[in-house]
C-alpha cells in the first residue's frame, strides 16, 4: 500500500511541477490554441499539456527501474509482455497527439495513429 501511495505522490508532484514549465514553453514557442469565433475559451490555451501528463505517468516506473526498486507495479510493467504493448500503444497515441498539437494533422491520420 505504501508503495502505491508513494508512486502516486511522485507522479502527482512531478505533474504539478512540470505543468507550469510546459505551459511556459508552449506560450514561448506559440504552441497555443488562439481565440477565434468558434472557440469558447478566453485566451490562448497551450496545446502541449499532454507532455507533462505522460512524463508524470511514466516517471515512477522509470525511477523504479533505475533504482532497482521491486514494487508490484514495476514487476508487472517489466515482466508482463502485455505491458510492452501498453507502453508502445500509449507512446504512439502520445506522439500522434503531440504531432497534431505542433502541426495540425488530418482527422484520418489521427484516427490511423490511434488505431495503430
Amino acid at each position: 500500500m505504501t508503495t502505491i501511495l508513494f508512486t502516486f505522490i511522485i507522479a502527482f508532484l512531478f505533474a504539478l511541477a512540470a505543468t507550469p514549465v510546459v505551459k511556459k514553453l508552449a506560450l514561448h514557442y506559440g504552441l497555443v490554441d488562439n481565440l477565434s469565433e468558434r472557440k469558447i475559451h478566453n485566451g490562448a490555451v497551450p496545446r502541449i499539456g499532454g507532455i507533462a501528463i505522460v512524463l508524470a505517468f511514466f516517471l515512477p516506473f522509470v525511477l523504479s527501474f533505475l533504482f532497482n526498486v521491486q514494487t508490484f507495479a514495476s514487476r508487472l510493467v517489466f515482466t508482463d509482455d502485455r505491458a510492452a504493448g501498453f507502453v508502445i500503444g500509449a507512446t504512439i497515441v502520445f506522439l500522434v497527439g503531440l504531432r497534431d498539437d505542433i502541426k495540425r494533422l488530418s482527422s484520418a491520420v489521427k484516427l490511423a495513429g490511434q488505431i495503430l
